[in-house]
């Protein structure tokens, strides 16, 4: 299994629109119809199996959504693998934020996160619903990502949700290249004049 130290999957969007719901539903196949506001961001692990054989392990940080933590959530992106924004099908404010999470992840951050996710949520609402099905896959299709829609209510797209999360990593690069033992220091560049006996050496990440 593939540890969670490594594999940070950050959850994104306005306060209400489901992003702890959707972790709950997935951790514990529960729903709650009134869902205390995160305060600063959640922490969990969650262990997705892909096939027989692999199962990836991985850390998701349930972001606040108050535009007070506006500030904090970008430091909330190093070191991050996947991030998920989230967004209320019935709420067209969600949405413009989402948009506001994409292009600045994508201007930002880009090219240290290994993929993006866009979510619906609510789907379940049929009769509230503003955000049409075009406008959510035209927004996905312009910044490349995946899109869902998903009910936290009804448990529709969760475990489609969290199996492309798990895919995404395992189809991403080691964060670590492994080498040989006897490869363990590398001699590296040429010394400088007067230190001829002195090199740069490598060392492996300790794995401890």
């Amino acid at each position: 299994m593939l540890s969670s130290t490594n594999n940070k999957v950050i959850f994104l969007g306005l306060s209400g629109v489901g992003k702890t719901s959707l972790v709950q539903r997935r951790i514990s196949n529960t729903f709650h119809q009134f869902q205390e506001a995160t305060i600063g961001a959640a922490y969990t692990t969650i262990n997705e199996e892909i096939d027989n054989d692999t199962k990836i392990s991985f850390g998701v940080w349930d972001t606040a959504g108050q535009e007070r933590y506006d500030a904090l959530t970008p430091l909330y992106f190093r070191g991050s693998r996947v991030v998920v924004v989230v967004f209320d099908l019935s709420k067209c404010d969600s949405f413009e934020k989402a948009k506001y999470w994409l292009e600045m992840i994508k201007e930002k951050y880009g090219e240290y996160i290994e993929g993006y996710i866009l979510v619906g949520t609510k789907c379940d609402l049929h009769d509230n619903r503003k955000i049409t099905v075009e406008e959510a896959h035209n927004l996905a299709e312009k910044y490349g990502t995946h899109y869902y829609e998903t009910s936290a209510y009804t448990g529709e797209c969760i475990d489609e949700l969290f199996k492309q999360i798990a895919l995404i990593i395992y189809n991403a690069p080691p964060l670590f290249e492994t080498i040989d033992i006897n490869d363990a220091i590398k001699l590296t560049g040429s010394p400088k004049p007067g230190r001829e006996n002195c090199y740069n050496y490598v060392t492996p990440p300790c794995s401890c």
